[in-house]
């Protein structure tokens, strides 16, 4: 019996693919305004009220010192991370994609170091190279803490 292949949401940053499990995407927005939340990293952008629930966003492409494209579509994907939600802007999603556990690789040691614990492997696929990004390392505990501090006291 052959595996099936594991499905990944596929998005754009400064003409780069990036992918993440599509089953932690919750779902995909069109840009909507963003509150921002005073003395945060610059790319924690903000919070949106999502039916009811605050989520707080993060601009992915700050995070990882990426030029937006030009005609960057902004799309904010809205992922599990634990038992929280979380919000990444990005360019554009352009598709979901299969890929083979076997086309899937962990990054070269090369990628040890800051900034690698956002990398979770590298997929291959029909001659393309795909970062697969780890949700879960996207914001450290501290700034997590940060964020849902900085919520929790805007809340009341």
């Amino acid at each position: 019996m052959t595996e099936s292949p594991q499905q990944y949401a596929l998005f754009v940053m400064g003409g780069k693919e990036f992918a993440i499990e599509i089953g932690l995407v919750v779902e995909i927005l069109q840009r909507q305004e963003v509150m921002p939340v005073p003395n945060m990293p610059d790319f924690l952008v903000g919070i949106i009220d999502l039916r009811g629930r605050v989520i707080p966003v993060i601009d992915l492409r700050k995070r990882f010192h990426v030029t937006p494209a030009q005609k960057a579509k902004d799309r904010i994907i809205i992922v599990r991370k634990g038992r929280e939600r979380l919000g990444m802007v990005v360019d554009n999603v352009t598709e979901i994609v299969p890929l083979e556990s076997k086309g899937i690789t962990a990054p070269p040691s090369i990628f040890r170091g800051p900034g690698s614990e956002y990398l979770k492997n590298i997929g291959k696929t029909a001659g393309r190279m795909i970062v697969i990004l780890d949700v879960n390392r996207l914001l450290s505990r501290e700034e997590m803490f940060m964020l849902n501090e900085a919520i929790n006291c805007g809340a009341h």
